[in-house]
């Protein structure tokens, strides 16, 4: 792997770490270090993240668009692909985002069950962060070894191009976190 690359995923880590809901969320990482990477173990932590993420945007599209919307959206999140499924969360993202800085900009309380539902999102989002820290050091760990079987090199493309995700994931959670002062306590 390049310098720039491992520059990325050191960045990419870090960012992860940072977005992550508590401590007892991301749980211990350090596993990841002393246990061999394979493509099934990078692939269960990616396509797990991918699960809690979809979730947290399932809530999210509950608490924040119009029923029918939100019900499309959530058909779509639900998908058995994991293509169309990865592809449902970056659709439905901006939209999410796009509809809590439109309730911020209202300033009207949010309902108890919108409330509940940007809780619940919230804390599947922190999972999936979770998830995707560990890809993050497993692809840490993969780099310094610089070695691998067929799978696991080949997975690893896949891995760093669903981890460009994770910017938009935190800038939707963050315009959410703005909503606090609209929530019901």
């Amino acid at each position: 792997m390049k310098k720039t690359h491992s520059f990325r995923l050191v960045a990419v880590i870090a960012f992860a770490a940072v977005i992550s809901q508590s401590q007892a969320q991301l749980g211990d990482i350090s596993k990841g270090l002393t246990v061999n990477v394979t493509a099934a173990s990078l692939n269960a932590d990616l396509f797990g993240g991918l699960d809690f993420f979809a979730k947290a945007n399932e809530h999210f599209a509950t608490a924040m668009m119009p029923a029918k919307e939100a019900q499309e959206m959530i058909t779509r999140l639900k998908s058995e692909n994991q293509d169309d499924r990865r592809q449902a969360v970056k659709d439905s993202t901006p939209l999410i985002e796009q509809a809590a800085k439109e309730a911020k900009a209202k300033g009207e309380a949010l309902s108890a069950q919108a409330t509940e539902e940007i809780r619940k999102g919230q804390k599947e989002i922190g999972k999936g962060t979770a998830k995707w820290t560990a890809v993050g050091v497993s692809l840490g760990v993969v780099a310094k070894k610089g070695d691998g079987d067929a799978a696991l090199l080949a997975a690893i493309p896949v891995a760093q191009e669903m981890l460009k995700d994770l910017p938009d994931l935190k800038r939707m959670n963050d315009t959410l976190k703005e909503l606090k002062p609209l929530m019901k306590k």
